[in-house]
């Protein structure tokens, strides 16, 4: 690929760049925009720098989305070793049997485990009481058959493409799992992942905001019209060059943009989290285009290239096919940073829609797993972070032990650095992992962490609209401390649930609330200003450390001895010449919960 720059321009004008890569268009980058220009296929390009791509229409049937896919699924299953390891799998307890063209029903379909190919739907619901589901009553009707009236258009279309596939078998979960059913719901949401993996191909409406929606209609493609630019060849020939704005394919694939729900709603449901993870294949129906991804590849329908991100898998995907050569709890991490964004009708699906991805890592050797985090590294675990400004994804649903993500509703991360130079203050002497499979998925508050380490009371206040911690017990301590200004005598609090809101949360704490904080650990730091939390970050190439910066978990009582919950964490400075928050303090025990 090579990159030829705007150079010097005169202040009044705006940079621009021109992209060239073998085979793909050739790009105009202008601004914020990307301007592409190509051949279309099949036609061969006379220009060696401009290369062929697609025209994208608005109109969208299923006869041209099923010649596609075919095209695609047949590309995959010959091209791609790691894509098709199976042909047929066993089938889940229930499918639909979408019979023929000339078929005027569908039916419920149970299957005895047999072996045979299927294709899997993920979509939205929506408002649940519009969706057609199975449920007690209702399983014997759905077994003798469906009548088109009754089916969402959403299912409809995922039932057409699946005929024109050439496949008998389609997997619904509003329709192949008994809703009102906790017993049956229970055993098949801890197979979703796998019967989403087992699934030849994933149809995915990403655009449907709901099940009545659909997903095969006309798209509405302003901003990407196509210009057709008759051009004169080297050999005298006439051919038609076409341009338009460049397709953003961030709601899919990786990029520097971050995913927008706006006209793809399923990318910001959290059950189609590892629907999309798991499966081997999954052809995305996105506002503009259709986008396959697989094990191995990226390709889109208006196949402009991507700049050789066509050529590689998804970073879970790399994970899967070489789990040896990741860390495998900074891809949970990863992962779980994502996934805490996802939003959900029901707060208790939390757990639920992450079986399958849960299981893949115990497959890999992740460990052993514990309330949404793993046993192994578990301290450093410990140490996420609530991103307050962030959507809140939950409600003031706990679904965990204080100290799990899974006790605040907040997207979360892991912010801070697990270097070499840092030194543990804090020893992990049990967890309590034993319960049955429908604690470790549904619901973890029962479990409990006994740790050893340095812990002293402090106090919580709102300063200047910046929640600080400070190493003392009382009102009157905190306002000698704010009058010296020290360093030492404060922390900043980050706390798991906004610190100033109306809302009544369980893990909320009040101003002036007194609480305590266990040290984690620490490392050095270089070049400490005393005034505030503005240090850069410590030194990897030589020098002497002026201090320490150290992060801990701050923790309310529970009501019994040695009993806490976490309710937030703390980050402190010390400089070198001073006494530190936890000098002279003994060691004890702290059991959270």
């Amino acid at each position: 690929m090579k990159v030829v720059d705007g150079g010097i321009l005169p202040e009044d004008s705006y940079r621009f760049q021109i992209v060239l890569d073998e085979e793909c268009p050739l790009k105009v980058n202008y601004q914020t925009r990307s301007l592409e220009f190509f051949v279309e296929k099949p036609i061969h390009s006379p220009w060696p720098c401009l290369g062929q791509a697609s025209v994208v229409t608005s109109g969208l049937s299923y006869a041209s989305v099923a010649t596609l896919a075919k095209d695609w699924l047949v590309k995959c299953e010959t091209g791609h070793s790691q894509c098709k390891e199976k042909t047929t799998t066993v089938l889940p307890k229930r499918v639909l049997d979408v019979g023929t063209e000339d078929d005027k029903f569908v039916r419920l379909h149970h299957t005895s485990a047999g072996l045979d190919s299927y294709i899997a739907l993920s979509y939205c619901w929506g408002y649940p009481n519009n969706n057609l589901t199975t449920t007690l009553p209702t399983i014997g009707e759905r077994q003798a058959g469906i009548g088109w009236s009754l089916i969402p258009n959403t299912v409809c279309d995922a039932i057409l493409l699946t005929r024109l596939l050439g496949f008998r078998y389609l997997w619904v979960d509003a329709l192949c799992i008994i809703q009102d059913s906790f017993q049956d719901w229970e055993e098949e949401a801890a197979k979703m992942g796998a019967i989403y993996e087992g699934a030849t191909l994933t149809l995915s409406a990403t655009r449907a905001v709901s099940v009545d929606e659909g997903f095969i209609k006309p798209r509405d493609l302003t901003g990407h019209s196509v210009h057709e630019i008759p051009t004169e060849a080297p050999d005298g020939s006439m051919v038609s060059v076409f341009a338009r704005v460049q397709f953003r394919h961030n709601e899919i694939i990786p990029s520097h943009l971050p995913p927008d729900p706006t006209n793809n709603p399923l990318v910001s449901r959290g059950w189609c989290f590892q629907e999309r993870l798991l499966s081997r294949r999954t052809l995305h129906f996105l506002d503009k285009e259709l986008i396959w991804e697989c094990r191995c590849n990226y390709w889109c329908e208006c196949r402009s290239g991507f700049h050789n991100l066509v050529n590689s898998a998804s970073p879970f995907s790399q994970v899967l096919l070489d789990p040896s050569s990741h860390n495998l709890i900074s891809v949970w991490q990863r992962l779980i940073s994502e996934y805490s964004r996802r939003s959900f009708t029901k707060y208790s699906d939390t757990l639920p829609a992450l079986a399958g991805i849960l299981q893949k890592f115990e497959d890999m050797g992740a460990g052993t797993y514990c309330a949404g985090l793993w046993r192994e590294n578990l301290v450093f675990q410990l140490l996420w972070v609530a991103d307050l400004s962030g959507v809140d994804t939950k409600g003031d649903r706990n679904i965990g032990p204080s100290w799990s993500w899974t006790s605040t509703p907040f997207p979360i991360s892991w912010p801070f650095e697990d270097s070499n130079n840092q030194i543990m203050e804090v020893e992990i002497t049990h967890v309590d992992t034993v319960g049955s499979e429908r604690i470790r998925l549904i619901s973890s508050p029962q479990v409990r962490i006994r740790l050893r380490g340095k812990l002293v009371s402090a106090y919580l206040d709102l300063y200047e609209e910046i929640v600080y911690l400070y190493r003392c017990s009382s009102k009157q301590g905190i306002n000698d401390a704010i009058e010296q200004a020290s360093v030492e005598q404060y922390a900043q609090f980050h706390s798991d649930v906004p610190f100033t809101d109306d809302q009544p949360r369980s893990k909320k704490v009040s101003p002036e609330e007194t609480v305590f904080c266990l040290l984690f650990y620490s490392r050095p730091q270089f070049n400490i200003q005393v005034s505030g939390f503005d240090s850069p970050p410590a030194s990897e190439d030589g020098g002497t450390p002026n201090g320490t910066v150290w992060f801990g978990l701050v923790l309310r009582p529970s009501g019994e001895k040695s009993i806490y919950e976490r309710v937030g964490i703390a980050e402190g400075e010390l400089t070198s010449d001073e006494p530190g928050w936890f000098d002279e303090v003994d060691l004890e025990d702290a059991i959270l919960v």
